[in-house]
């Protein structure tokens, strides 16, 4: 008897020992992005407890996440949890620095995450700050109607569909309360919006499906030299797979990861579901916070495909080695395909040639004027525009004139122009120096920048304001990041178009600088160096008509692709 008593002590030790070990193990192992999501969770959990008193302090936990392992594959989860305390801490003790930063944080993730599963919800919580915090219903409806173009597969269609449909409803009302109209008719009136409303937007009845799916069973078989793990739900849900490569620095495994959209939370059993260990080294279920997403995270052999199918209610995935098949149900994502011109409608630009008039700007060393060469080159871009994309175009200046920034930027916001494009010539002291730059508002990228800045600010009828009250303008100026896109499809198609005709044309990149023409217009802007007038070659170029004329084309083809471009519907919401 006093044997067994030792013998059950010993066991004891050893297990309280080989716990305490695994433990150990588990949290030496854990991967540094999972570790720091967790820390950041367990921060949320606590200020739930203490009445949220430091939300914004767990956001910025989640954020570090992001920052520090931005091709994690929980980065995205990990912003939209940041947005997302912001938002709650705003709500619950309205500082202006928690909603601003919400707003940053929701527009980061969609433009760095665009195929992420959280995209659409990010795109409709947009939507939500703007209508009910900012007033601004402009704004939320282009949010809303970025989630129906979008993600039409996505669980917030239907949500953005509504808040659409109540915008108009509502639109119509203060539109009907504004006008005189006897009591009866009112009355009608009224009646008749109290109807339920078709909705546009809205799946058929016999597709839609307003109840989250729960998953309610997992098992795994190995079949055929392959391993099948099949997911059973109590309802047919959509779902999109995501690849992670081995990691090269890290030799981390491959991952496979599918996102079970409009789901409940598994049971604790279904949570804690076993699977077959051939090809998947670890698998785990997680509920990202703020998501009705399930998580399912399989970690893979190397050179191990995949293939995915549906069965009913079911969806298996099959593990195996060799040649890959045909993928029955594929990711969604975004089609690339080759964007050809198209007209624009209620399109108005501002072209402004830059100088005129007593300010010459750079000069050639054979005599060419910055000023001549560039009104010669935005009469041809105007024409060019009009023409191409249906647009109404008007110039700052069709003459030898002079006119200062201010009224560039009046004459801009005066024409309500949706563009405003700034023609010039760059010059250099190093007349060996060429190459074509686009320039966006924001702070200087670079000493040379500064200088260029200075050169082409001091036609301002004022003495150019302070570097403080210029950013303090552009902080207000919700166009930066439109800007930016169109810089870069400009500059773009420039370099590329022009390298096809002439050659060693020089790409100086996009850049920003605080170009004071820039700061006043309340629309996309941005300012083109068209080529180096100081260099001989290229001002022998600039000189000509055809070089003109491939510049127009080339500006033209950058404009249109600007439109074109995705990211523009995932900015400024």
């Amino acid at each position: 008897m006093p044997n067994m008593r030792k013998v059950l002590v010993f066991l004891s030790q050893f297990f309280l020992v080989l716990l305490f070990c695994s433990t150990l193990f588990a949290e030496t192992f854990y991967s540094p992005d999972v570790k720091l999501y967790e820390e950041a969770k367990e921060c949320y959990q606590k200020q739930k407890q203490a009445k949220l008193a430091q939300l914004s302090l767990c956001a910025n936990q989640f954020g570090k996440v992001q920052e520090e392992y931005p091709r994690s594959h929980i980065a995205d989860d990990a912003l939209f949890s940041k947005a997302r305390l912001l938002k709650e801490s705003y709500v619950s003790f309205k500082k202006k620095e928690d909603l601003q930063a919400s707003l940053v944080s929701f527009n980061k993730l969609l433009e760095e995450y665009p195929h992420s599963n959280f995209a659409d919800d990010a795109l409709y919580q947009l939507g939500l700050l703007r209508l009910k915090n900012q007033k601004d219903s402009e704004r939320a409806k282009r949010a809303f109607k970025a989630v129906i173009s979008q993600y039409p597969n996505g669980d917030m269609k239907e949500k953005a569909a509504s808040q659409l449909v109540a915008l108009e409803a509502a639109s119509e009302k203060a539109l009907q309360t504004t006008v005189s109209t006897p009591v009866i008719a009112a009355s009608a009136a009224k009646k008749t919006q109290t109807k339920k409303r078709n909705n546009p937007f809205a799946e058929p009845a016999t597709s839609r499906t307003s109840k989250k799916a729960q998953l309610l069973n997992i098992q795994s078989q190995e079949k055929d030299g392959a391993l099948e793990v099949q997911f059973d739900f109590d309802r047919e849900v959509l779902f999109t797979t995501e690849e992670v490569a081995f990691g090269k620095r890290t030799k981390s495994l491959p991952r496979l990861l599918l996102h079970f959209q409009h789901t409940t939370s598994p049971s604790k059993k279904v949570a804690e579901s076993k699977i077959a260990k051939s090809y998947v080294s670890d698998f785990s279920l997680k509920k990202p916070l703020f998501s009705a997403i399930l998580l399912a995270n399989f970690e893979i052999a190397r050179g191990t495909q995949f293939d995915t199918r549906r069965l009913d209610n079911s969806v298996i995935v099959s593990f195996f080695k060799g040649q890959k098949k045909e993928t029955l149900t594929k990711p969604a994502s975004v089609q690339t395909e080759k964007l050809q011109p198209q007209k624009v409608e209620n399109l108005v630009i501002v072209v402004d040639p830059g100088h005129g008039g007593d300010d010459g700007g750079a000069s050639g060393k054979q005599g060419t004027r910055e000023k001549d060469v560039v009104l010669s080159i935005s009469k041809k871009l105007a024409k060019q525009l009009s023409t191409q994309l249906g647009a109404k175009v008007y110039l700052t200046r069709t003459r030898d004139k002079t006119l200062t920034l201010e009224d560039r930027d009046h004459f801009a916001n005066g024409k309500k122009a949706d563009l405003f494009l700034s023609i010039h010539a760059n010059a250099s002291t190093d007349r060996s120096v060429s190459g074509i730059q686009t320039y966006y508002l924001n702070n200087a990228s670079d000493e040379a920048s500064r200088r260029l800045a200075s050169r082409e600010n001091k036609s301002a009828k004022k003495k150019l304001p302070t570097e403080e009250h210029i950013l303090s303008s552009m902080q207000q100026n919700y166009f930066t990041d439109e800007s930016r896109i169109l810089a870069e499809n400009i500059q773009t198609h420039l370099v590329s178009e022009m390298n096809h005709t002439y050659k060693g044309v020089n790409d100086k990149k996009v850049r920003s600088a605080l170009f004071y023409v820039l700061v006043g217009a309340k629309c996309p802007s941005v300012l083109i160096e068209t080529s180096f007038i100081s260099n001989p070659t290229e001002e022998k170029r600039l000189r000509s008509e055809s070089y003109q004329n491939k510049l127009v084309q080339s500006i033209s083809k950058g404009v249109s692709s600007y439109f074109q471009d995705k990211r523009r519907s995932k900015i400024n919401l």
